[in-house]
């Protein structure tokens, strides 16, 4: 596995873990709900010491751990339990170009048959395959790349 550094030191794996994209819409969900105090007080949480411009760089990408300590410490500072769904939901259906790239595809159908590659824009810690797709249902099998999984709750 390649791995890089940014100039705050911070390892980097190369297109593993949670890309800059979903960890800016996170941080901007944050600062929604809670300001810039709550953003600071999620990056002291989750132990994150890069500095803002390397957080909002939408090209970067962020280890898994460090990625679900920033979600679980977002959790905590606005005390939504499900902001990983917020932010998904951010992320696909409000954000114009992935909408605009699924509903190119015709379908939710196809859509669906085509979750591997759409997941890999978001996160490279995961693969996942549409094992079964029709019309109202499809049964997707995710696991972790590489055997490295994680998992976090927050209340």
């Amino acid at each position: 596995m390649t791995v890089g550094v940014d100039d705050d030191g911070h390892r980097e794996p190369a297109r593993s873990g949670v890309s800059g994209t979903v960890v800016h819409a996170l941080l901007a969900r944050v600062r929604h709900e809670a300001g810039d105090p709550g953003v600071a007080q999620a990056l002291a949480l989750a132990a994150d010491e890069r500095s803002f411009p390397t957080l909002g760089a939408t090209t970067t990408w962020t280890p898994l751990a460090d990625a679900a300590a920033l979600f679980a410490a977002g959790a905590l500072v606005t005390g939504d339990g499900a902001i990983g769904l917020h932010v998904g939901e951010e992320l696909l259906w409000r954000r114009r170009p992935a909408a605009a790239r699924l509903a190119t595809l015709g379908s939710p159908e196809v859509a669906v048959r085509h979750i591997g590659a759409l997941i890999e824009q978001f996160e490279g810690s995961t693969e996942a395959l549409a094992l079964e797709v029709g019309p109202g249902h499809a049964l997707v099998q995710v696991a972790a790349s590489g055997g490295e999984r994680q998992a976090t709750s927050a209340t």
